[in-house]
This record gives structure tokens, sequence and C-alpha cells, in this order.
């Protein structure tokens, strides 16, 4: 950490948890700090955002709780008047001032690695949030609305989920959270100026995928679960502020990560293939593929193998 001693005098005297974020905020800003010769608590607004751009995070939650923990020590530094004006300039950051700070190649991009998608799912506050991911990039989800709002724990089988006609092994974290998100009994909302609410289900929901404060009706056909994910999608678009958080985007970043497991699994090289080996269960899970030639083409330098 740049200037080691004084932010570890503020950390011995913070709660665990607030310990971790700040830790990670301080990582994320070393490095400007050096460039600028200058602790974090002493920037001026213009070097926040200059720092918190060069960041290059897709993520606006990220900035945020990057701006709330420095914001804290910075706080801090001025009550031991260690700021050269006196000012916590962290508190003139807006909610549109991270949003210019958020990389646009990132954020536009539509294929994700499985570390961008974890990455995107850890930035959520809900375990449902979390499971509606890791259902459409493991495969659980596409065309499958239906089978998907219903899925509960006893849709767990061992190391395996079955989701309507889809059966297939599914992360720990994805069955960690469907566990989580069953138990769940409140709703955390992130209020515009970053408070966390806490509201309860309505009755008339699914076992995982429970009804919304706000919900005008019970989500009982196909067409109204489709509605419900294409919704819930959007609202967790917004939170995060990462625009390829998409049903679609993590289908086809799951059927290219799942293609490159099947390569690596069975030592290929010749994508192509490998996805014919794979076309049955790569279809039910994500979609038939029309033209496969175009696809291997368009994302070979994704599946390329060293």
């Amino acid at each position: 950490m740049y200037n080691e001693q004084q932010k570890k005098r503020f950390l011995d005297g913070v709660t665990d948890s607030s310990r971790i974020k700040a830790e990670a905020a301080f990582k994320r800003v070393e490095s400007y700090e050096k460039k600028c010769e200058m602790d974090c608590a002493c920037f001026t607004v213009q070097e926040i955002l200059a720092c918190f751009k060069q960041i290059n995070s897709p993520s606006i939650n990220t900035l945020r709780n990057m701006k709330s923990a420095l914001s804290v020590y910075a706080d801090w530094c001025k009550e031991q008047n260690l700021l050269p004006d006196g000012i916590n300039h962290y508190r003139e950051i807006d909610h549109q001032d991270l949003f210019s700070c958020l990389s646009n190649e990132k954020v536009n991009r539509s294929i994700l690695t499985k570390e961008e998608v974890m990455d995107a799912v850890r930035q959520l506050e809900n375990a449902f949030e979390k499971v509606a991911v890791l259902l459409a990039y493991e495969g659980f989800l596409f065309s499958n609305y239906d089978a998907a709002y219903m899925v509960s724990t006893d849709n767990i089988y061992g190391d395996y989920l079955k989701v309507g006609e889809i059966e297939n092994e599914a992360s720990p974290e994805l069955l960690l959270y469907i566990e989580e998100a069953e138990e769940a009994e409140l709703y955390y909302w992130r209020k515009p100026d970053g408070d966390i609410k806490e509201i309860e289900f309505l009755p008339g929901g699914g076992p995982v995928f429970k009804r919304l404060y706000n919900a005008k009706r019970i989500y009982d056909t196909m067409d109204l679960r489709r509605h419900y994910f294409e919704r819930l999608f959007r609202r967790i678009r917004e939170y995060t502020g990462i625009n390829f958080l998409t049903v679609k985007s993590l289908n086809e970043s799951g059927r290219i990560n799942s293609l490159k497991s099947f390569m690596e699994t069975e030592g290929a090289t010749d994508a192509r293939a490998a996805f014919m080996a794979n076309k049955k269960e790569l279809d039910l899970r994500y979609g038939t593929v029309s033209e496969v030639g175009r696809f291997l083409t368009l994302h070979k330098d994704t599946l390329a193998t060293d």
C-alpha cells in the first residue's frame, strides 16, 4: 500500500467488513497514488475521476464501492488533520461522475469470460439475481423460462441441476446461490443515495424467484415468466451499469466457455471437431447455431488454443 503506515493506522480502527472493502480499494488506487506521489485521501475531484478511469472497470458498483470505502478513509484523514485543504473530495463525486469513469470498451463488449461473469455476480446484492445470471451463463435459461422460474433446491442432484429438460453439472456457486435465494426472506434494494433498504417479498412467486414488492401480477404463464426475466436483467444492468449482462450475451458467452471446456477436456485443438462432437448438448443448453462456420470464425480468437 502507498503511504502504508498511515493506512494501517486507519485499518486498525475499522470493522472487519470495512477493512476488507478498504484494502480492496487501496489496492486498486495504489498505482495512481505512486504516479501522483500522493495519498488517495488528498486527491482532488479531477484526480479521483482520473484514477477511477484508469482502473478500466465495466462495473458501476465496483466504482461505487470504491468511492464509499475511500470516502470513509478520507473522513478519517480529515479528523486527523491530514488533508492539505481539509476537504473530502470523494463526497463531491456523484452517480453521473462514476458512470463517466466506466470502461466503454468493456461495457459494450458482449462475450464474457467466466472470471468476468463471476465478478459481475459478486456485484449483486441478492442471491436470486446471482442465480439468474448463472442460469443464463451455464445454459439452463435459454428458451427455458417457465422451468427456470420455478427452480428450487429440489432440482439439485449432487453436483447436477435439472431445469426442465436440461440436466447438467452446475457450478458450486450456482448451487449455493439457489440455496441462499430459497432461504431469503428480504429483497435488498440499493437506493439512489447508496443506502440499502430491506423489503419483504410478496406471496405468489417461485421458491427462488420470489415476487417483488412492486410486482403487479402473478407470473403464472410462460410468457409472463419470460417477461419477469427480461425485467430482472434490465434491473441488473441498471444497477451494475454493465450493458452486456443480457440473457443473449450470457448465453453466447456460456456456449463459448463450454466449448473451450470440451476442447480442454478432450485435448482438442480443432474447434469445429469439438463443436460437432458436442453439438447435441450445446444445442440443448444454449440453442441451435444455424451457421456453425460463421460462429467459429467470429470467435476464433477466443477459441484459439496455445
